[in-house]
């Protein structure tokens, strides 16, 4: 008997050891697997956000593109003030353009917006259009670049954004993808501390 309760006791002193030990060697890995997670999470939830939003600027850039017209040699942007009201309002970020001659004189629009990176002048002649990221005074924003020809002679538009809604969509997509992975995690760390010996 006494021999039973000997090893009852020291069974009842392992129990927690072992249960500590588990917890302690999967603590890393799972670790390991909720920053590979998040990485991978903030990846799509970024490229989504970039494609689906980049989408919209380059059709902002076709529509400039279209009321640009040569007239007697001298190129002129047709924007109403109606116009430019609704493509340059946003409910949450600021949204610029700029017209660029064929010298990249500045046509019309904001001479602040980031002009395209010298490394676009070939890359032009394969698609036509390009985004990039620049900075506009102490804010960040996104800028899709379009190449248009008029009357023989080619003319870049510009149309860039703040990046309010982008890292809003970020965040959120990030949060729907890491608490799920985050919840699993310390649920196979409970599993693992009520299970062991029980």
């Amino acid at each position: 008997l006494a021999i039973l309760l000997t090893t009852h006791r020291t069974s009842l002193m392992l129990q927690p050891s072992l249960r500590l030990q588990l917890v302690r060697r999967l603590l890393p890995t799972m670790l390991a697997l909720l920053l590979c997670g998040a990485g991978a999470a903030y990846w799509v939830a970024w490229r989504s956000a970039t494609k689906a939003y980049d989408r919209a600027l380059f059709d902002a850039s076709l529509a400039i593109a279209d009321q640009l017209q040569v007239v007697s040699g001298v190129p002129r942007v047709q924007l109403t003030e109606q116009a430019r009201a609704v493509l340059l309002t946003d409910k949450f970020d600021q949204i610029f353009y700029a017209v660029l001659g064929p010298n990249g004189e500045l046509l019309d629009g904001d001479p602040d917006l980031p002009m395209p990176p010298a490394k676009f002048a070939g890359l032009f002649d394969e698609t036509k259009h390009k985004y990039f990221s620049g900075l506009m005074g102490h804010r960040q924003v996104r800028v899709a670049a379009l190449q248009t020809e008029r009357g023989g002679r080619k003319f870049t538009v510009l149309v860039g954004e703040t990046l309010v809604k982008r890292n809003a969509l970020v965040q959120e997509i990030l949060v729907g993808m890491v608490v799920p992975e985050l919840f699993l995690a310390l649920t196979c760390i409970g599993v693992v501390w009520f299970g062991v010996l029980s």
